[in-house]
């Protein structure tokens, strides 16, 4: 697929009906970025790229083999436009002013319901925050660490969402499906923390960060272990 390619299928995918759209938009295709939505497309989901430069987007995009599942928007209103409802927001940029500022942009665009994932990493304090401006809306908010690195955001991550709990049935699917798996086969992926639970979140976090690089299965191990704290 080349650059005016991609250009033409962000056009295309505005035009899509809520049945007809994409499944997620990713926002930020650094490396982590790029990696989360080439294993969202490997499972199946049609992801739509979007960046602030549109060069490193219609880079991205214009290095894909045909028939790959992931177009590119050269605007957030394209983004948002071709999504189906209720929309799914992933952002992949630098933790801090970055998120706020993206956030800013996407709400006056969205519906109630819709979701913004911040992957991030972001302070639970910001997430608290984040949390409780975007409920004042309608809109839900989940911030999820992602644990393992690049390698493990192309093969198998171990996401840690948390936030508002309504948002959990909207994105579980997703994330279990692209998660590492035990050797039984369960995925290491589950809801860490509902909003009134953002301190706890944070300390969750903060531990796992430690373990970041570990095997995914100790991962999942530990993550129930603090979960039913």
């Amino acid at each position: 697929m080349n650059a005016s390619n991609a250009a033409g299928t962000a056009a295309g995918t505005a035009g899509a009906s809520p049945q007809d759209g994409a499944d997620v938009g990713v926002i930020g295709p650094a490396v982590m970025g790029r990696n989360l939505m080439l294993n969202m497309a490997d499972h199946g989901y049609h992801v739509i790229a979007c960046n602030r430069t549109v060069e490193k987007m219609t880079g991205f995009v214009d290095g894909l083999p045909e028939g790959t599942s992931i177009s590119g928007a050269e605007t957030v209103e394209a983004l948002v436009e071709g999504l189906s409802r209720p929309r799914k927001i992933m952002l992949m940029v630098q933790a801090g002013g970055a998120v706020d500022a993206v956030i800013a942009q996407l709400v006056p665009l969205l519906d109630a319901g819709d979701v913004i994932i911040d992957g991030g990493n972001s302070k639970f304090t910001d997430s608290q925050r984040r949390a409780d401006a975007l409920a004042e809306g309608g809109l839900l908010y989940a911030g999820t660490g992602v644990s393992g690195g690049e390698e493990g955001a192309r093969h198998g991550p171990s996401p840690m969402p948390g936030g508002h709990i309504a948002a959990w049935p909207l994105i579980r699917e997703m994330f279990q499906a692209i998660a590492a798996k035990t050797a039984a086969g369960e995925p290491c992926c589950d809801w860490f923390a509902n909003r009134v639970h953002a301190a706890q979140d944070g300390w969750r976090r903060t531990l796992a960060a430690g373990v970041t690089h570990g095997q995914p299965g100790v991962q999942h191990r530990l993550r129930r272990l603090i979960r039913d704290a």
